[in-house]
Order: C-alpha cells, then sequence, then structure tokens
C-alpha cells in the first residue's frame, strides 16, 4: 500500500500485485479506485502478475470501456493542496499553481473516484469460486445469478 507516485519504485522489487475490485464488469474489466489502472499497466510491463481479490456480489452484467460515462465525482477541492496563508504572506509559497482556479474562466477540474483497468493487465481474478482468468467473469456472473434466483 503506498502513494501512487512510489508505485515505480516499488516494483522494482515486487513479485505479485494484488489489486481490490469496487466492481469486475462482464467484458473482464476492474472498476476500482483510481489509479488502480495505472498500477496494473506498470506491473504487466514488468512482467509482475496482477491479481484482482473480488468476491462474485461484484460481478456485473455491465460493461465499461472508459472511466468518463459513469463514475463517481469528488470535490475538485480535493485534489489541490491545502493553502497555506503564513507561507504565502511570507513569500515561501503562492498557495499552487491552481489556488485561484475557480477564477479561470472556462477551466473545471474533474477528481474522478474510479478508474477501469483493461482486462489484457490482469492475470487472475480470485473469489469464493476460485482463481478466474477475467474473461471467465460474465459466466461466473451468470450463473450465480441463476443460482440466486432458484434460491
Amino acid at each position: 500500500y503506498m502513494l501512487l507516485s512510489a508505485a515505480p519504485h516499488a516494483a522494482k522489487e515486487a513479485t505479485t500485485v494484488l489489486l481490490g475490485a469496487h466492481a469486475m464488469m462482464s467484458n473482464g474489466r476492474l472498476y476500482s479506485r483510481v489509479g488502480t489502472a495505472v498500477v496494473a499497466m506498470l506491473a504487466h510491463a514488468r512482467a509482475i502478475p496482477v491479481i484482482v481479490c473480488c468476491e462474485s456480489v461484484k460481478f456485473t452484467d455491465r460493461v465499461a470501456l472508459d472511466s468518463i460515462v459513469q463514475n463517481e465525482i469528488a470535490p475538485s477541492e480535493e485534489l489541490l493542496l491545502p493553502f497555506d496563508a503564513a507561507a504565502a504572506a511570507a513569500g515561501v509559497a503562492d498557495g499552487g499553481s491552481l489556488a485561484k482556479w475557480k477564477e479561470t474562466p472556462g477551466l473545471q477540474l474533474l477528481n474522478i473516484m474510479y478508474d477501469v483497468t483493461p482486462a489484457e493487465y490482469i492475470d487472475m481474478v480470485v473469489t469464493e469460486f476460485g482463481f478466474l482468468p477475467p474473461s471467465s467473469v460474465p459466466v461466473v456472473h451468470r450463473i450465480s445469478t441463476e443460482r440466486d434466483v432458484r434460491t
């Protein structure tokens, strides 16, 4: 568990990457906290296995192609560093280049909460049914949904 900016350094010694899931889409893509896709792509580029831990209740028949169409948006202010009035008054800091972003015409900050990791960057999904390739997500979802309907 680390800051996203430390991922390339940590990847030097990593043997496996474990990821959590908000949802697994029926096209095998992972919907998880923003930054997850970057970590998975970094691991894939370095031939480090990427394993997603996800219970089948999080499998969905939805398909996600990108992170923009359906996503949750957090407050834009969370992207900014806290303004240090004392440091700014002393001339040490100006509050950051985006401190007055609301006053800039046409500028909007988008703070998305989740991203979509393509299935080709995921080696395995661990569920209560066992170890699955991402391509098996729709099959397991269908079976578990049918089982729930019968009970």
